[in-house]
C-alpha cells in the first residue's frame, strides 16, 4: 500500500469512528473542524450579517430527502453565492454516475434509522484522493438556505457545496474560479480549455463533432465560459446570457435548415444545448425555447422543453460569438488511480501509459530557456509519443498539465501562484536528458506551451511528430523554489 493509500485509509477510518460513536450515543454529528459559525463563511471571521441560523434539513424542510430518483443536473440551483464554476461542473457530473458515486460515496441517505447528520465526499487534493466528512447544519435566513437551493427537498448539492466550503477553507472561497479547476478537484481528472476564437467558422463543424464525440465518451463532462464585458460593469448581455459566467454543455445535434435559395435546398445547422447553473436565465436568441423557426420535425429532433429551467439551445455559430472557452475533462483511464510519488531526483524517468503522474519538489527552480547555463538543470519527464492509428495524421497527440498547490485558503487579493510554462525536446535514440549544448549555443526546444501563464493550473496540448521526448516544466525566472504535480496524457 502506497503512503497516499495509507493516509486515505486513515481517513477512513477515522470517519468511520466518528459515525459510530455518534450512534451509539444516539447524537447527531457537530464537526468540530468545521463549526458553524461565521469563520465558516468568511476568510476573516465576520459576515456583518446577524440573522443566519445553521439548521438541518429536516429543520429547513419536513421533507427532506439526501436524493430523491438520482443524481440529475435538474436539482442545481445556485445561490447567493458567486460559485457558477462549481455547479456547472457538478452539473455536468450529475450525469455521469461512474463520476458522480466516486464524489458522493453511495448508501448515504437522511431517512436511514441510523441518521447521524453526518456525509462524506471525496475529493482529489493535488492529485491525491481525500475524503470530507460534514455535519448537515446549513447556512440559513429566514429558514431559507443562504447558498444553493434544495431543490423538490434534496439536499445532496447544498452538502456538497458544504463539503467544498471546508475544503478550501470557507464559503467565501467558493467565489469565483474556472471550471477545469473544480473538476480536477472533484474528479482528479485533466481539463483541456479549447478557446473558440482560434476556430473560424468554417471549421465549427469539426470542432461540434468532437465535442459530440466527448459528449458520447464515457467519463467525460464539458463545460464552457461565457465571454467577459469590455467595460467589465455589464452583468447580462441582453440576449439572456451572462458575461463571464460558467455554463455546462449537455447536448449537440445536428438539424436540417432550409438555405433560402429558391431552389429550396437544405444544409446541416450544428445546434449546441448549453445549461446555466442558476436554474433560468437563458439564451433568447434564434433556437432559443421560443424561437418561432422550430418546426415541428426539428423539435422532436432535438428532444426540446420550453421552460425556463436554465437549459437552452442555440446555433453553434453564435455559441462561439458569444462563449469564450469549452473544458473538456478528460477522465477514466485506466491509470487514473494510479497516483505518482513525491520525488526529489533530477534524473528523468520514462512512462509508456496513457497517464502518468510524477509530483516533486523543485529544490532550486532554473528559469526559462533565456536562462541557459541553469535552465536544463529544472526535473525533466521522458514521454514517448506514438501516433494513434484511430485518426488520419502523422502527429501525435500529448496533454500536459501542470499545477500548484491550491491557495484558496487564502483571500482573493493573496493568492500568488509562479508563472510558468512547459517547454518538450526531442531526444535522440539512447538519450534520457537534455543538457545545455556546447560553446553556449542555445538549444531550441521541439515545442513549449509559453505565453508563461500565473495561475493555479497550466495545461496545453501539443502535436508532435512522433518519438521520445523530454518534458521539462519551468518557472519564468530562476531561484524559484514551488511544488508541482506534472500529468501526461498521450493518444497511445
Amino acid at each position: 500500500m502506497t503512503d497516499v493509500e495509507d493516509e486515505l485509509e486513515e481517513q477512513l477510518q477515522k470517519h468511520e469512528n466518528i459515525l459510530a460513536m455518534c450512534c451509539s450515543r444516539q447524537s447527531m454529528y457537530e464537526d468540530p473542524e468545521f463549526p458553524a459559525n461565521d469563520r465558516a463563511i468568511k476568510h476573516t471571521g465576520s459576515t456583518g450579517r446577524y440573522g443566519i441560523k445553521w439548521l438541518r434539513p429536516k429543520q429547513i424542510n419536513p421533507n427532506a430527502t439526501f436524493i430523491k430518483d438520482g443524481f440529475s443536473r435538474s436539482d442545481i440551483s445556485q445561490g447567493g453565492l458567486g460559485d457558477c464554476w462549481i455547479l456547472a461542473a457538478m452539473a455536468g457530473m450529475a450525469e455521469r454516475p461512474e463520476i458522480i458515486n466516486r464524489v458522493v460515496p453511495e448508501g448515504q441517505s437522511i431517512e436511514a434509522p441510523n441518521y447521524c447528520g453526518a456525509f462524506r465526499f471525496r475529493f482529489r487534493k493535488f492529485g491525491k484522493e481525500v475524503e470530507i466528512l460534514v455535519d448537515d447544519r446549513l447556512p440559513t435566513e429566514g429558514g431559507r438556505t443562504i447558498y444553493t437551493e434544495p431543490l423538490n427537498g434534496e439536499f445532496w448539492v447544498c452538502l456538497l457545496e458544504k463539503a467544498l466550503a471546508k475544503f478550501y477553507g470557507c464559503y467565501e472561497a467558493l467565489e469565483g474560479g474556472v471550471i477545469f479547476e473544480a473538476l480536477a478537484d472533484l474528479t482528479g481528472g485533466v481539463c483541456e480549455e479549447i478557446k473558440l476564437k482560434d476556430w473560424k467558422e468554417s471549421q465549427h463543424p469539426k470542432l461540434a463533432r468532437h465535442i459530440e464525440r466527448c459528449l458520447n465518451r464515457k467519463g467525460s463532462v464539458i463545460g464552457a465560459s461565457s465571454i467577459p464585458s469590455h467595460n467589465g460593469d455589464d452583468y447580462e448581455m441582453g440576449n439572456g446570457l451572462v458575461y463571464s459566467h460558467a455554463y455546462t454543455i449537455t447536448g449537440l445535434k445536428v438539424i436540417q435548415v432550409k438555405t433560402g435559395s429558391a431552389m429550396g435546398k437544405w444544409r446541416d445547422l450544428e445546434l449546441i444545448r448549453v445549461r446555466n447553473p442558476w436554474g433560468s436565465t437563458e439564451w433568447g436568441g434564434d433556437w432559443s425555447d421560443n424561437y418561432r423557426g422550430w418546426s415541428e420535425e426539428q423539435k422532436r429532433a432535438v428532444q426540446l422543453v420550453s421552460r425556463d429551467d436554465g437549459e437552452f439551445w442555440m446555433s453553434f455559430v453564435d455559441f462561439a460569438k458569444f462563449f469564450r472557452a469549452v473544458t473538456i475533462l478528460h477522465f477514466g483511464s485506466p491509470a487514473e488511480s494510479s497516483f505518482g510519488r513525491r520525488w526529489r531526483s533530477r534524473r528523468p524517468r520514462s512512462h509508456r501509459v496513457a497517464l502518468s503522474r510524477v509530483l516533486w519538489r523543485v529544490e532550486e527552480g532554473s528559469g526559462q530557456p533565456y536562462y541557459r547555463d541553469s535552465h536544463f538543470t529544472n526535473p525533466q519527464f521522458v514521454v514517448e509519443l506514438v501516433d494513434s492509428p484511430d485518426d488520419e495524421d502523422d502527429t501525435a497527440a500529448c496533454l500536459v498539465s501542470l499545477e500548484e498547490p491550491d491557495q484558496r485558503i487564502l483571500q482573493a487579493g493573496r493568492r500568488d501562484y509562479a508563472a510558468k510554462a512547459v517547454f518538450l525536446y526531442s531526444l535522440a535514440p539512447g538519450q534520457t536528458h537534455v543538457a545545455a549544448s556546447a560553446g553556449g549555443r542555445r538549444l531550441a526546444p521541439a515545442a513549449d506551451s509559453c505565453p508563461f501563464t500565473q495561475s493555479r493550473t497550466h495545461v496545453f496540448r501539443f502535436q508532435m511528430k512522433p518519438g521520445r521526448y523530454a518534458v521539462m516544466p519551468c518557472t519564468f525566472e530562476p531561484g524559484e523554489e514551488t511544488e508541482f504535480l506534472l500529468r501526461v496524457f498521450t493518444e497511445a
